[in-house]
């Protein structure tokens, strides 16, 4: 072989080892990527930290980043301009953000993730990081998991607000959108009711109307005058109270830029990406952001949430896809011990032990005592459905446990009573149009989603 093609080799080899060893650096994120850069920078790059200064800077930054405990804080301090945030996870984006002036939040996030700031005349500085420290004045954080529009936990929450209001708690975090908590912040302090009846109205359609949650409200108002509602959810109803709150702040000196317009779009934006997408991925990402944004707003007192118990388990998923961590997990895992949770349904339900009525059932032509636990209302959360009746058929377990199953499973949590192993139940549905239609079912210990449940039997 000659000189000239060892040389060659040898420089081919290098070239290799250097790319090799330069994408590495960019893997482990030791290396940043700018784009379309016009201004001044400085940048300081690591696996789990990344610090950059700007001057005058238009263009696009990309780095990995790799979170050590499951979340990174990106914080950011402007003189002019904004940036934009994107962070994904492989090909799926996690995070996105945009307009963003002087802020820090909280990002939850695993594994190798891909942050993308694009920055627009931008002068100032951010940060990337994932040591995320909780400051010991933080306060606690109560969870409360609710069944909506259930009068019997509705009465629950008020008391327990009541107890935790006497104490001197008045911040009260709800499942509504930012927007929609302003309003009710504005009719508490109004003499009339007219602010809360249009958002009233906006709820039709929901489980929100309902004559229940009207009650719940009004009661809050006249016990608790002084609550202050914090909405963390996703933006429902955007066209109508979303919209009709930008313009209230317009129309009271608020301007584009203010903070609370800028906080009404994100969250009108939040709601039309869930609406579009039917992301509940992203719904439980935004609801985390959204809870951690206004809590560290709270200077250190502790707060009550109400939402429904899909999203305050300590150790569920989400609802819908299972895929990232419920909220109350989520912020257990964040905040730790100041976090606790509570199944309003499993207190007010299925600690209950005493049956309504006691009566006979024939099945399959033998007769069984069947102990009547009550009619769970469905008008607000089942369409078409009206009530559901509950009779747990006594001593017949040992009859039915061999009769197959349909997989139609009914969780725990939709019964009025305490479910144990080796039960027979009885479940009547009443539709709105009058018809009525029964199911037996069985409970053997299963889980579905987590949950456990009992299961349709096949009866012929």
């Amino acid at each position: 072989m000659s000189k000239k093609a060892k040389k060659t080799i040898v420089s081919v080899l290098f070239a290799l080892v250097l790319i090799g060893f330069f994408g590495m650096l960019n893997y482990f994120g030791f290396i940043s990527i700018r784009i379309g850069a016009i201004g001044g920078y400085s940048d300081r790059a690591r696996m789990h930290e990344w610090d950059v200064s700007l001057s005058n800077f238009s263009g696009t930054f990309v780095k990995p980043v790799f979170p050590e405990i499951g979340y990174l804080r990106f914080t950011s301090e402007a003189k002019s301009g904004t940036l934009s945030v994107t962070v994904k996870s492989g090909d799926d984006v996690v995070f996105e953000k945009t307009d963003i002036g002087s802020d820090t939040f909280l990002i939850p996030a695993s594994g190798r993730v891909i942050f993308s700031v694009k920055a627009e005349d931008f002068t100032g500085s951010y940060n990337v990081t994932s040591k995320v420290e909780v400051p010991d004045t933080y306060g606690n954080i109560y969870l409360y998991g609710e069944a909506h529009a259930d009068e019997k936990i509705l009465d629950k929450e008020l008391e327990i607000w009541k107890e935790y209001y006497d104490l001197g708690m008045r911040d009260l975090f709800v499942e509504d959108p930012y927007y929609t908590a302003q309003f009710l912040n504005l009719w508490m302090k109004a003499d009339g009711d007219i602010i809360f009846y249009d958002v009233f109205c906006d709820w039709e359609g929901s489980q929100g109307y309902s004559p229940v949650v009207r009650d719940f409200f009004f009661r809050i108002k006249t016990e608790c005058p002084e609550t202050v509602f914090h909405g963390i959810d996703v933006g429902h109803q955007y066209d109508t109270t979303g919209e009709r709150y930008l313009k209230y702040l317009l129309n009271n000196g608020y301007t584009e830029s203010s903070e609370e317009y800028i906080l009404t779009i994100e969250n009108i934006e939040q709601g039309k990406k869930f609406y579009k997408d039917e992301d509940y991925e992203y719904r439980e990402i935004q609801m985390f952001n959204n809870f951690v944004r206004e809590y560290e707003t709270m200077d250190g007192r502790s707060i009550m949430g109400i939402f429904g118990s899909a999203h305050t388990d300590l150790d569920a998923m989400n609802y819908g896809t299972w895929t990232v961590p419920c909220l109350g997990n989520a912020l257990r895992e964040l905040y730790g011990e100041r976090v606790s949770s509570e199944n309003l349904y499993e207190t007010v339900y299925l600690n209950n032990t005493e049956a309504v009525s006691v009566e006979t059932l024939t099945i399959n032509g033998k007769e069984y005592t069947a102990s009547y636990f009550g009619s769970i209302d469905l008008t607000n959360s089942l369409p078409g459905y009206k009530r559901r009746d509950v009779w747990r058929i006594e001593d017949a377990y040992e009859d039915f446990k061999d009769v197959p199953t349909t997989g139609n499973v009914l969780p725990y949590y939709n019964y009025p009573m305490s479910i144990e192993d080796g039960q027979v139940f009885k479940v009547v549905y009443t539709m709105e149009s009058g018809n009525t239609f029964t199911e037996y079912h069985r409970c053997d210990g299963n889980e579905w989603n987590g949950n456990l449940t009992t299961e349709q039997m096949d009866l012929q």
